[in-house]
């Protein structure tokens, strides 16, 4: 698989949502950005940047005092989430990468923020890089920073990253091992057909006697 082509992406004049006035697209579809005004959706900046998919993370107190709702048009993933190195974000990931595919698969532009989009965001985006070029956590966080250089995952979201990654080997090592007992099956079943439409009936009969006796 080619290298994602980097791309970066300028948000529409004037928001106060972007910050720095611009997100950045990782791979072709798939963005990372930030808030200035926390738990602000700009629907227009939105819309004009072709953005059909959102997952945003957002601190639990503030989830918690004023639950997101979904904007019009956009397909939104809130989630609460602390950025806090004691917080556990392994359990979002499979979740994370799934809406991620499915919104690339149907090619639907995808955007994920955070606060300053620079830690929990960044390790979502980082772990569908994992997922998708499987790859290690290391060089997915690499290349997530070779296009936006601010992201600084917290401690803890790096040690999960890197229990993700394995977790993700060892998934891979299971299909591996499904897909290789299923292709050395094969050609012994093979064998059984060739041998049963090649025999004769006299071979038949004498391999099923009591059989075709009775």
């Amino acid at each position: 698989m080619p290298d994602p082509t980097i791309g970066l992406i300028n948000s529409a004049k004037g928001s106060s949502w972007w910050q720095d006035s611009y997100v950045q697209e990782i791979i072709p579809g798939l963005y990372l950005g930030a808030q200035k005004e926390e738990h602000s959706m700009p629907y227009p900046e939105l819309a004009k940047l072709g953005i059909k998919l959102v997952i945003e993370l957002l601190d639990e107190p503030l989830f918690s005092l004023a639950p997101p709702r979904a904007p019009q048009g956009i397909k939104y993933l809130p989630i609460a989430l602390t950025n806090s190195e004691y917080s556990n974000i392994i359990p979002l990931l499979d979740e994370t990468s799934s809406f991620i595919r499915e919104g690339l698969y149907q090619k639907r532009k995808v955007l994920v923020c955070s606060t300053h989009g620079n830690s929990r965001s960044a390790v979502i985006v980082a772990a569908y890089l994992m997922e998708l070029l499987k790859i290690g956590a290391n060089e997915a966080i690499d290349r997530v920073s070779s296009i936006r250089p601010s992201i600084n995952p917290n401690k803890g979201f790096r040690d999960q990253l890197l229990d993700y990654e394995s977790i993700l080997k060892a998934r891979n090592l299971i299909i591996m091992g499904a897909s290789s007992s299923s292709y050395q099956m094969r050609p012994k079943r093979i064998r059984e057909c060739a041998e049963d439409e090649s025999s004769s009936p006299a071979e038949h009969f004498k391999r099923r006697p009591m059989e075709l006796m009775s």
